[in-house]
């Protein structure tokens, strides 16, 4: 992340993650194995299967993400949740900006407020999550809460099992930007719990690293970092996102946008 580096896990792009009918090694985040405590257990055959698996993966996307745009206009959801404005305002910004990049923006906004007869909550309608596989990348905002994404977002994730039953997400470029209340208040930890959830979809995370130099700023206190665009927005949530904040979130935009633009080529 603090390279600016794509990180691209195999998600479940395998069934043989899945196996339960033995001990293995092998995860979303990659190929690995088990060596036993005393260094004695050797990689099994399921486990090479999965490391050959995560190369042959990796190359194949790593040749789309590197190869020179074709020309057309990806289409990127940016999907959010706004408690105070504060990630509604960045996510505005990073609209504009992915526009001004050549992208076709689509904004997504979850309430969290849709409640069905079996008394369950969902943050946006089921069409609307089915929808997602059209679109070639995604721009995530969420507020912090106690460090983690909010519950509203959480929820969103909760609805996507069927596309990550059906592998529909695998490869698919994604980033995320948010909002705290403080300056530790979870400006890199909240970005880590929804990397999780790009991990076990197969999606790449795209951070912006230090792409932007204006986070190497410290003559003003200001949010944005190696993971993302962000705001502070005070513990009574009065501090509304700045210029340089705000330029940070127009660097993101633009930035990701180029990323997606090779991945469609």
């Amino acid at each position: 992340t603090h390279h600016g580096m794509l990180f691209v896990p195999v998600g479940y792009s395998t069934q043989d993650i899945l196996n339960l009918d033995e001990m293995h090694g092998g995860s979303p985040y990659g190929a690995h194995t088990l060596a036993n405590g005393d260094g004695s257990r050797q990689p099994s055959d399921l486990e090479k299967r999965i490391a050959v698996h995560q190369g042959t993966h990796c190359a194949n996307l790593f040749k789309k993400l590197t190869a020179e745009p074709a020309g057309g206009k990806p289409k990127i959801a940016i999907i959010y949740h706004s408690a105070y404005g504060h990630v509604k305002t960045l996510a505005e910004t990073i609209k504009a900006s992915v526009e001004a990049a050549g992208g076709e923006p689509t904004v997504i906004v979850l309430s969290g407020e849709i409640t069905h007869a079996d008394g369950k909550n969902s943050a946006v309608s089921q069409d609307v999550v089915d929808s997602l596989p059209n679109y070639d990348g995604f721009l995530f905002g969420s507020p912090t809460r106690f460090g983690m994404i909010s519950s509203v977002l959480k929820t969103f994730w909760d609805q996507t099992a069927g596309l990550w039953l059906g592998g529909k997400l695998v490869g698919k470029p994604a980033a995320f930007f948010t909002s705290t209340g403080t300056q530790g208040g979870g400006t890199e930890t909240t970005p880590l719990t929804c990397v999780t959830q790009f991990t076990h979809h197969g999606m790449v995370f795209v951070p912006i690293g230090y792409t932007c130099q204006d986070i190497l700023n410290i003559e003003e206190m200001h949010g944005g970092s190696p993971w993302g665009a962000s705001t502070y927005a005070g513990a009574d949530g009065s501090r509304q996102p700045t210029p340089l904040e705000l330029k940070i979130a127009t660097h993101q935009g633009g930035y990701f946008t180029n990323i997606v633009k090779k991945s469609i080529a």
